[in-house]
């Protein structure tokens, strides 16, 4: 197979696995001296094979006559092909970030698919992504967390690969925030949460959270719980460690894009609601109001 990495031409070889029985039954039994005038059949029945097997490539043989016959097939792949790969790796339960370290590994797994027929890459979708996803998930990190990684690919000339690696276990976050408009913002408009969960079960989960205020150096954390009462509902209790403080509240995702929030924290009755739209895996807006006033969020998910 022309061109190709092993693991492609692994593959190519199981869809042309009994070719050989196309020479086998045009060339057995034939005069050694025949062989020659039976080129144009053989190219017709070979292309007839090609068509039905694995119709993303053309083949070109040459014939070494003896009483055992030897055949030489060199499949080369029809245009187009992959150019380009576009990889992006997420993550909803680990901080986006902590994926860097795999890139490299990743990318070298995606690029198997370079020079690959478009079409053949969109008929093997499922062996290329599991590919992929062994890559990540034989890790140490991955398995000592219990990450799972799906892959879709889009197949194209600019072809693009996107991989989702999230674990069952815990959840991991790190995000980080700026108000826009808020006037009592008193040295907490911009801050920083970082969010360690463990999963008592699938609808439960204990957590601690610390929240840092670069702006007047100040810090807090909380210890919480959170459950899933329906599918898209979740209700939280949080206790503040340092302000010895409890905060209800709970969360509603309507669509995968939109979730809408609301909290009161018992010291002083103050409530806050928000309403918030991923514009990307890595950015929210959020409208935010209390009891007094209202303002923008701006939230990146690190």
């Amino acid at each position: 197979v022309e061109g190709l990495k092993p693991e492609v031409e692994a593959m190519v070889r199981r869809d042309v696995a009994d070719i050989d029985s196309v020479f086998r039954q045009s060339l057995s039994g034939l005069p050694l001296a025949a062989t020659d005038w039976t080129n144009g059949v053989l190219k017709q029945a070979v292309n007839a094979y090609l068509d039905t097997h694995l119709p993303e490539f053309r083949a070109d043989f040459d014939i070494h006559t003896e009483e055992k016959t030897r055949v030489s097939l060199t499949l080369y792949p029809k245009m187009p092909v992959v150019r380009t790969i576009d990889l992006a790796m997420r993550s909803d339960t680990i901080p986006n970030f902590s994926l860097l370290e795999k890139r490299a590994r990743m990318q070298e797994a995606a690029d198997m698919m370079l020079g690959v027929p478009v079409a053949f890459v969109a008929r093997h979708e499922t062996e290329f992504a599991r590919g992929m996803e062994d890559t990540l998930d034989a890790s140490s990190v991955f398995r000592a967390l219990g990450l799972k990684t799906h892959v879709t690919i889009a197949a194209g000339e600019q072809a693009s690969v996107m991989s989702r690696s999230d674990t069952s276990r815990f959840r991991l976050r790190l995000e980080g925030w700026g108000d826009v408009g808020r006037r009592a913002a008193d040295g907490k408009d911009i801050a920083f949460r970082a969010h360690a969960g463990a999963m008592l079960s699938a609808a439960d989960e204990f957590f601690v959270q610390a929240d840092v205020l670069p702006q007047d150096f100040g810090w807090g954390w909380e210890m919480g719980y959170e459950r899933r009462v329906l599918p898209a509902l979740f209700a939280h209790l949080r206790y503040d460690m340092r302000e010895h403080d409890w905060t209800t509240g709970m969360r509603a995702k309507f669509l995968p894009r939109v979730e809408l929030r609301w909290e009161h924290r018992r010291a002083g009755g103050r409530s806050e609601a928000g309403l918030s739209y991923r514009l990307h895996d890595f950015l929210r807006v959020e409208l935010v109001r209390d009891s007094s006033e209202g303002w923008l969020r701006l939230i990146g998910d690190f």
